[in-house]
């Protein structure tokens, strides 16, 4: 690949569109870019296997509760959508780390291990205003960025 190749269809991840969302990119051409163009990320000494174990650990503890309180859950992979716009040629993608469906209420959950950002929230609401397309029957969505922090004190999540 070279350092850039035009995408055929531009198309943006909900997690670009949560930085924009909360203010939180000084650069908006930066998002433009990604959703134009395929290109190679620079090295980083980002430390993905630690992220994801502690990843791992809290979606872990979200499911082990929200089974115990009779919900169905669909995890990960499962929750991924793609909707291509109607007006413009562009597909919005993403992927919520855990939706929870008990009787006609759900819960769509994005879990946070960082430090908690404004973003967290608009990261979530995109999930859940795309996801409700999907899903119209049901009579209450609530959303919810589940934090490490919030289990490790054992703050109310919910």
């Amino acid at each position: 690949m070279s350092p850039s190749e035009s995408k055929n269809v531009p198309s943006v991840w909900v997690t670009w569109l949560a930085k924009l969302m909360a203010d939180e990119l000084q650069c908006h051409w930066s998002v433009w870019f990604r959703s134009h163009y395929s290109y190679e990320k620079l090295p980083s000494n980002f430390d993905s296997a630690q992220w994801k174990a502690r990843h791992r650990q809290l979606l872990n503890q979200r499911v082990t509760c929200l089974e115990a309180e009779g919900a169905a859950l669909f995890v990960e992979g499962e929750n991924w959508f793609e909707v291509l716009g109607r007006q413009h040629t562009i597909k919005v993608s993403g992927k919520p780390d855990l939706v929870a469906i008990r009787e006609n209420d759900a819960w769509v959950e994005d879990c946070k291990t960082g430090k908690p950002k404004g973003r967290a929230n608009a990261h979530v609401s995109s999930f859940f205003s795309n996801w409700i397309r999907l899903r119209q029957h049901l009579h209450q969505i609530v959303v919810i960025p589940t934090c490490l922090e919030a289990l490790s004190t054992g703050a109310a999540l919910r």
